[in-house]
């Protein structure tokens, strides 16, 4: 049976979304974005084949698939990160949850810090997408290993941040480090000074005077934060437009994805 929708006499006056102007508002007052998409890895398998150590990933086609654990791809993930890109985007409802002492979190120092994304409509975000913020920074911290050489690589790129201060204004990206020695004792005051020890290259600790190798140290750095998409409520947004036109056109709207702190389960590249 087929149901024709009866038409209105006359239809109600409009008010019709302006997407130049919005573009030029993104532009304005946006924030220079990095954006990763995340692909799915073509080492999964279907979960039945059981033939080498995995584990599972839901296949956006709603499959259960396997991923190789030591694949040097996507590092067990399952998802591989490609076409980066710097784009503009609108940062909204920047928030962080701290539950460091949360039974749900395992002890964890961090827990579910998280922001909203507002995207031009050719930026469509997908689930497991990688954004980080290449103007803002946060402070991160975790204990490493001295390598046999004269640099060490952090989780995260270590970011230089101005300070504005009653002496004047200084840069530095390294708010404390401080090593133990061969029997994990700490010395509290053993810590190592910027610039004096250690020079920051390209986000990479390089050594002046290096401490032992095998050593562990702690340290604590600013960061440029990286999010995941978890959720993307309003990525299906198009309407109809009539500004000055004699019949309604199609547009496709700006879109909305909200993401995650990727401090967890991410990848050391």
């Amino acid at each position: 049976m087929i149901l024709n929708s009866r038409t209105p006499v006359k239809l109600t006056p409009r008010a019709d979304f302006k997407p130049e102007q919005f573009r030029k508002t993104i532009f304005s007052h946006g924030l220079n974005v990095q954006w990763q998409q995340a692909s799915e890895c073509p080492c999964s398998q279907d979960s039945s084949d059981y033939g080498f150590t995995t584990s599972a990933i839901a296949s956006s086609s709603g499959a259960l698939n396997k991923n190789r654990s030591d694949c040097p791809a996507c590092k067990g993930r399952g998802y591989l990160y490609h076409s980066s890109q710097t784009i503009k985007a609108v940062v909204t409802g920047a928030r962080k949850q701290d539950d460091r002492f949360s039974q749900n979190v395992g002890g964890s120092e961090y827990s579910d810090g998280s922001i909203g994304l507002t995207l031009l409509p050719e930026h469509l975000p997908a689930f497991g997408d990688k954004f980080t913020l290449l103007q803002s920074a946060i402070v991160f911290r975790e204990t490493l290993v001295k390598s046999a050489g004269n640099t060490d690589k952090t989780r995260y790129p270590i970011v230089s941040r101005e300070h504005d201060l009653t002496g004047g204004k200084i840069s530095f990206g390294v708010r404390y480090l401080i090593p133990a020695n061969d029997q994990n004792i700490v010395d509290p005051s053993a810590n190592l000074v910027e610039g004096t020890d250690y020079t920051i290259d390209n986000g990479v600790i390089n050594w002046i005077n290096p401490i032992n190798e095998g050593l562990r140290f702690s340290i604590e750095y600013y960061a440029h934060p990286v999010y995941i998409v978890t959720n993307h409520p309003h990525v299906i947004r198009d309407s109809m437009r009539a500004f000055k036109a004699p019949a309604p056109y199609h547009i496709e709207l700006p879109v909305y994805a909200e993401c995650k702190l990727e401090f967890f389960g991410g990848d050391d590249d």
